[in-house]
């Protein structure tokens, strides 16, 4: 199963690991079973849609993107309203 590292896993807040709560400083501690010590979780299918959507929404919306060139004008640009 590959897992679509979108979602941080809220069981064990991207760790990967749940300490154990009845003594957290004995250092004990065990893989979480919702992410399976990776951190991460795959999406539920309402999720993955939202994630659709909005990257969707987020590439067609808005402005174009802008080349290399222009961003390097528009930031000696900047500099130079900044100087004066």
């Amino acid at each position: 199963m590959t897992y679509a590292h979108e979602i941080e896993c809220a069981d064990c807040d991207g760790e990967g690991i749940i300490w154990n709560n009845a003594d957290p400083t004995s250092g004990q501690c065990a893989d979480c079973d919702a992410c399976h010590g990776t951190g991460w979780r795959e999406p539920t299918a309402d999720e993955a849609s939202e994630l659709a959507e909005a990257e969707y929404h987020a590439r067609n919306s808005g402005e174009p993107p802008m080349s290399m060139r222009e961003q390097n004008t528009a930031a000696w640009m900047l500099r130079q309203a900044l100087r004066t």
